[in-house]
């Protein structure tokens, strides 16, 4: 049973005592005031807080505590140092809580019915909360860990701010924004579930991680990452529906990292596009590793990957299923695309009003699988002249749109492999009359040596296999190849003296994938 008690303010150090609700404690790290098992509840329009701690640096705890004010904060401080509020209930509307110009400070195991408003302040967390909402503004340092949040409007806002995690939350959302980041750096987002209209908007901001999150909703728009830099959003499943706005949109972006997401309908959609990623009026983007599936509607084609107006970009090693369109590329320049499936999509890829774009790795890096490709794989080299010689790669090469993958592969691209190596000598003399360089090769277990194509292998992608002989050897962790590299060839690519590191790389080739394969260590050249 909570005590009645009325608003509690205390300004400064000396102000914690017996009659402002202090019922234990010192005021030191191991042994904090105690302010405990009040029920405070205030109905003053222009009343105090239900508790307002002000200037002060001794160490505190607010426990087990009830507030409600009707129009004042249920809890507030400024120029606040080391205090903790835990397994309270703190209301009031709008700000149940709000911290100002204040550092080290815990919010724990609360219930938080309203907005928590952090401002200018320091090394705050907020872990395993009941919360409406949480504002953050020109603050350092803030930790948004394992809370259910609940409110209307934005749920968890940062703005202005530097060094925030945001962890681990259910921020379900409504019809607004969810979780934005605006005008801020050093922001790390992972492992949260998000839904509502506009699940998450990301703008003006740098140094962002956006990773592992279930993001779902969207009826506004997904995923917005505008005006952003050094921003990478890996590893999250969004699975949205809108009525204009493409799942996950960048825009005026630089440096952007897109990579191991999946993204598709929550379901069929018979009105609107649906469109799953969009990228316009950005550059140095890397899309790697995404599927990007089921983008059809009754309404107008839907397109997987969008890219226009923009350069700069890789994309790597994407699944591209069942779309009405796969990627379309538009007034775009420096575009690589290579190692992506492009399967059973209506329209599989066009290529507008673009410069200097590629659609394959060249060879024998290679270019994509198209599932309706009706190509041959009976020759190999650099114009598919060595016959018989397969090497996984089409003999003629896919024609669409303005455009052309000169070596289509025979089988989808399946996740690269990597493995190890060491040379032989690991010291190459100029002065020398050793004329080969020998790579041993150890591929993981589980992958056949007689896959490992021997036209494909290569040195830094240029010197190639001074021998075609290679004996696949079985050791207790895989099988190993030998392979010869000239040494001539090698110091002419390393002219001058120093310890360079040499990746061997090539192409692992079965009945159903065609998968890229790397080992690097280093050699000394003198």
């Amino acid at each position: 049973m909570l005590t009645p008690h009325s608003p509690i303010v205390i300004s400064g150090n000396v102000d914690f005592t017996a009659a402002n609700g202090v019922t234990g404690g010192t005021g030191t790290a191991s042994d904090p005031y105690i302010i405990e098992g009040w029920n405070i509840t205030s109905r003053a329009i222009f009343g105090p807080a239900g508790i307002t701690i002000n200037d002060t640096s001794a160490y505190f705890v607010i426990r087990n505590v009830y507030t409600n004010d009707a129009a004042n904060p249920g809890i507030r401080m400024k120029n606040v140092t080391n205090g903790a509020v835990g397994g309270s209930y703190v209301s009031a509307y709008p700000n149940s809580l709000t911290l100002d110009s204040s550092r080290n400070i815990l919010i724990f195991n609360d219930t938080i019915y309203y907005y928590a408003s952090i401002g200018s302040s320091y090394d705050v967390t907020l872990i395993n909360n009941k919360i409406g909402n949480v504002f953050a503004t020109s603050s350092t340092d803030v930790y948004i860990i394992d809370n259910q949040f609940h409110g209307v409007r934005c749920q968890a806002c940062i703005d202005t701010s530097s060094g925030v995690t945001i962890s681990g939350n259910d921020i379900p959302g409504c019809d607004c924004v969810s979780a934005s980041v605006s005008r801020s750096d050093h922001v790390s987002m992972t492992d949260n579930i998000i839904g509502g209209d506009v699940a998450l908007l990301i703008g003006e901001s740098s140094t962002v991680d956006i990773s592992n999150n279930k993001i779902t909703g969207g009826i506004d728009h997904g995923v917005s990452l505008g005006g952003c830099s050094d921003l990478s959003f890996r590893g999250n499943q969004v699975r949205a529906i809108t009525d204009q706005y493409p799942f996950v949109e960048v825009d005026s972006c630089n440096g952007v990292d897109i990579s191991g997401n999946s993204i598709a309908p929550q379901y069929f959609e018979p009105y609107y596009r649906e469109d799953l990623l969009r990228v316009s009026r950005s550059s140095n983007i890397m899309i790697a590793g995404n599927d990007l599936l089921n983008a059809t509607s009754g309404q107008g084609t839907s397109d997987a990957l969008i890219v226009s107006d923009s350069s700069s970009a890789r994309i790597i090693a994407n699944n591209i299923e069942s779309n009405g369109q796969g990627i379309l590329l538009d007034n775009t320049q420096s575009i690589q695309v290579f190692h992506n499936n492009f399967i059973n999509n209506v329209v599989q890829a066009i290529d507008t009003n673009s410069s200097q774009n590629s659609w394959d790795d060249g060879y024998p890096g290679g270019g994509n699988y198209w599932s309706d490709n009706m190509g041959v794989d009976n020759c190999s080299g650099i114009d598919q002249n060595v016959c018989p010689s397969p090497d996984g790669i089409s003999d003629t090469l896919y024609s669409f749109n303005l455009a052309e993958d000169r070596y289509p592969l025979m089988h989808p691209s399946a996740p690269a492999v990597t493995g190890m190596v060491q040379y032989s000598p690991s010291t190459v003399n100029s002065q020398s009359k050793t004329r080969y360089l020998t790579a041993i090769i150890q591929l993981p277990l589980g992958i056949d040596g007689s896959t490992f194509v021997a036209s494909s292998i290569r040195v830094n992608g240029t010197v190639p296999l001074a021998s075609v002989h290679m004996v696949p050897q079985v050791t207790k962790g895989g099988q190993q190849l030998s392979a010869r590299f000239s040494t001539a060839q090698l110091l002419a690519l390393f002219p001058s003296p120093g310890t360079y590191v040499l990746e061997v790389s090539g192409n692992i080739v079965t009945t159903t994938s065609f998968r890229p394969f790397s080992a690097s260590a280093p050699v000394r050249f003198i």
